[in-house]
């Protein structure tokens, strides 16, 4: 890679990451927003100055992969293989090491559409997206 491209991918990288971590904020903001709404339990919508939002309950169908049978499960028929690409990002100090709770990944299938933000690799929990 030429010097030039180096540096240009470099102040993408930090740039990539520097967002990452501004939506991080903003995500917990969201979602401790989101939970004092749900704690206040409002009966009609909340109208502020410049939004109003409703809390709306809803259901929906879920598919239980537990319970499948094996024959189903094992079956290749009813798999299929995705592709995706993963470009991870990690804050860096000034000796070059990576702080444990700093690295964002983001994963995109091959059409550029988002399948995995945000994940904290240091998370034990995760969002698994299966072909099924």
């Amino acid at each position: 890679m030429s010097d030039a491209l180096h540096r240009c991918a470099a102040s993408l990288a930090d740039e990539l990451g520097a967002v990452r971590d501004r939506i991080k904020a903003l995500k917990a903001r969201e979602s401790a927003l989101r939970q004092a709404l749900l704690d206040a339990r409002p009966n009609s919508a909340v109208m502020g100055t410049r939004y109003e939002v409703q809390v709306v309950t809803g259901s929906s169908r879920r598919f239980d992969r537990a319970a499948l049978p094996d024959s189903i499960l094992q079956d290749p028929r009813y798999w299929r293989e995705v592709i995706t690409r993963t470009i991870t990002a990690r804050a860096i100090d000034e000796h070059g090491s990576t702080p444990p709770d700093a690295r964002h990944r983001a994963t995109v299938d091959m059409q550029g559409t988002p399948m995995l933000t945000g994940l904290n690799a240091t998370e034990d929990r995760f969002d698994v997206i299966e072909p099924f």
